[in-house]
């Protein structure tokens, strides 16, 4: 009893307040604002993965296999955009915040290392763009955050330069 009184006040006085610190980061918050902004592809996947199994034993069913591959497995071209998207939102720079994304997206076709035929056109291994890339889809988009995040204290056209504000933020 009293050892668990002693583990409670642990889990209260030190714990629970390190782990809510952790969970207000808005790296960390990006990072899950973005993973729950993709789950509805999860869901869809997994929904159109059970409809698919019904087509094996029903004759005449629709074939709903071809609807997973574009949710299940573009789970990682989602995430890759995602993050460095939310992470700018929580940094508080909305203003780059689709830039961000798109870098992030272009960040991870270079990780996932595309491969060039002969005639010059670019092939990716699909998998990498579903679950089988999210590891790169992190490092991705959290690496393009960093990057973005550090620019966005150089201020390279002044207020007072008389361009555009929508052309003075593509240099900010």
């Amino acid at each position: 009893n009293k050892t668990m009184d002693k583990f409670m006040c642990w889990m209260t006085d030190t714990f629970a307040p390190q782990v809510n610190k952790f969970a207000k980061n808005p790296w960390i918050v990006g990072i899950q604002d973005a993973i729950m902004t993709a789950m509805p592809m999860i869901l869809i996947g997994s929904f159109t993965t059970v409809l698919s199994l019904v087509h094996i034993y029903i004759k005449g069913f629709p074939d709903f296999s071809k609807i997973g591959s574009f949710s299940f497995g573009l789970f990682s071209v989602f995430l890759s955009y995602l993050i460095p998207d939310a992470v700018m939102k929580q940094k508080h720079h909305p203003e780059i915040a689709k830039q961000s994304g798109l870098a992030g997206l272009s960040f991870f076709m270079i990780l996932i290392y595309p491969k060039f035929d002969a005639s010059g056109m670019i092939r990716f291994d699909s998998n990498a763009f579903g679950t089988g890339g999210m590891i790169a889809a992190l490092v991705a988009g959290v690496f393009v955050g960093v990057i973005m995040n550090l620019f966005t204290n150089i201020k390279l056209i002044s207020d007072e330069s008389g361009l555009p504000d929508f052309v003075a933020v593509w240099f900010n």
